[in-house]
């Protein structure tokens, strides 16, 4: 027998006994939640109800202008998508290495068994599902939706190179540190920036032809540097972490606790000169822990922001009022947890100095998201573009601060009532929705500024500062 049927006769074995494994977790599950003869009934009534209203309604037909909308956007942003994909893989980079290289084939990888071949068959596999789950998604679209046949299989080719072309670039990166991992990913969403701008569609195949020989250049050092620690610990939680067993047995699976990327910084290990070092360094590692969760909010509003330049200007504005609104909360839900982590759940702290030294991260997300905003207001350069610009800045500070406002006083366990402002804020966040209709609503800023002021001197004044 061969070396490579030798290896890859251990790697299914390793395979077979996980998804045994699996199943057996899967029909207990099944046994606590289903009755069999009910779950049986019940897939017949929803299949029979189901294939009723497709075979004698006309869903079709009524959806047919939807569909038609759908195909005619899709086919002035694939070549936007073709740039905006590689931003996907390197915000996961962050908290995935691409292959899910598990303990059990690390360990098989010090028995005489060749580690590179046992990637190797994790890639193959990852690519056989990627064929399959393409090939059936492709076929059943095809069937069910007056979708054109080439623009379905253009775009799931396109995603399914992808997957596959952006693997190894993937790994290598999650190896990389932080800053390493920032900076292309900065470069990509500088890259696609100026393909707007400039309205180029040459720089997203560029950049296709440049990852395809990134890819070839690195398999030639793919083990060198690699963190098999954090490889293994984070395969095994994407592995065993099932959303089902958790939901059902009300148990969360937990990563291992990881170290910090400032763990090694000369600069932490400096003595605190001012009480606004502390917390300065409190943020620090917070963020640090919660950085994946930041990456992946922060990546999609951007995709977001960036795909929605191609679609009516409406459609933009609807987007540019979903992005401060879902920004600004998930600043406020990060502040909250802050005070349920670590120390800091257990001693008091000056919350308005938590708040002061908080602005300056957030500000940093903030201002990446505005790229985009800027990059679109300068494609449509008019009278009114420098107003607007100023109103959705001051709506996104107003709202930022009444999202955290409110958390404060939560925390602090405070009287104090915000209605007010808050429908102020929704307001707000609405009229960006709506100003592309009435530029002149931009004016509006002048007043939001004036009321920002305003509610941060009383903050000053008879703000919470504490918490017990």
């Amino acid at each position: 027998m061969s070396a490579t049927k030798t290896d890859l006769r251990a790697y299914w074995l390793i395979r077979r006994g996980r998804f045994a494994k699996k199943k057996k977790v899967y029909k207990q599950v099944a046994a606590v939640v289903f009755d069999l003869t009910t779950a049986i009934y019940v897939a017949a009534l929803v299949g029979y109800i189901g294939m009723s209203l497709f075979l004698t309604g006309n869903i079709t037909e009524e959806l047919a202008p939807f569909f038609t909308f759908v195909e005619e956007n899709a086919s002035k942003g694939y070549l936007l998508l073709l740039s905006v994909l590689p931003i996907r893989y390197i915000v996961r980079s962050f908290q995935h290495s691409g292959i899910l290289f598990s303990t059990s084939e690390y360990q098989l990888g010090l028995l005489p068994f060749k580690r590179e071949k046992i990637w190797a068959f994790i890639y193959v596999e990852k690519l056989l599902k990627l064929l399959l789950f393409f090939g059936s998604l492709a076929a059943l679209l095809i069937l069910v939706t007056p979708i054109s046949s080439s623009l379905i299989i253009s775009y799931l080719t396109l995603f399914a190179v992808y997957d596959l072309v952006m693997t190894v670039p993937q790994w290598k990166l999650f190896q990389q540190r932080f800053w390493m991992k920032a900076g292309w990913l900065l470069l990509f969403i500088l890259s696609n920036l100026t393909a707007v701008i400039l309205e180029s569609e040459l720089i997203g195949i560029i950049q296709l032809v440049l990852i395809i020989f990134a890819h070839i250049v690195i398999l030639r050092r793919l083990f060198m540097e690699t963190n098999w620690v954090r490889v293994t610990e984070l395969s095994d939680y994407y592995i065993w972490n099932m959303l089902v067993v958790s939901q059902v047995s009300q148990t969360k699976f937990k990563k291992k606790k990881s170290y910090s990327i400032l763990q090694n910084s000369t600069r932490r290990k400096r003595s605190f000169a001012t009480k606004f070092s502390i917390y300065h360094r409190l943020w620090q590692l917070y963020l640090a822990k919660n950085l994946g969760v930041i990456a992946q909010v922060i990546g999609a509003i951007l995709l977001m922001l960036v795909a929605f330049q191609f679609f009516e200007e409406w459609i933009y504005y609807i987007g540019m009022a979903i992005a401060i609104h879902v920004y600004t909360a998930l600043c406020a839900n990060l502040f909250h947890n802050r005070f349920q982590a670590d120390i800091v759940e257990l001693l008091p702290w000056d919350l308005s100095m938590y708040k002061r030294t908080y602005f300056k991260w957030m500000a940093m997300g903030g201002g990446l998201l505005f790229l985009p905003i800027f990059s679109y207001f300068i494609r449509h350069w008019d009278v009114w573009a420098p107003f607007q610009l100023v109103f959705i800045i001051s709506v996104f500070l107003y709202a930022y601060h009444v999202n955290m406002d409110k958390t404060i006083i939560l925390l602090a366990k405070k009287s104090g009532f915000l209605q007010l402002r808050e429908g102020l804020s929704l307001l707000f966040i609405i009229l960006v929705a709506i100003s592309h209709i009435l530029p002149v609503i931009s004016l509006t800023a002048i007043g939001i500024a004036w009321a920002l002021y305003f509610q941060l001197q009383n903050n000053n004044e008879n703000g919470p500062k504490s918490i017990n």
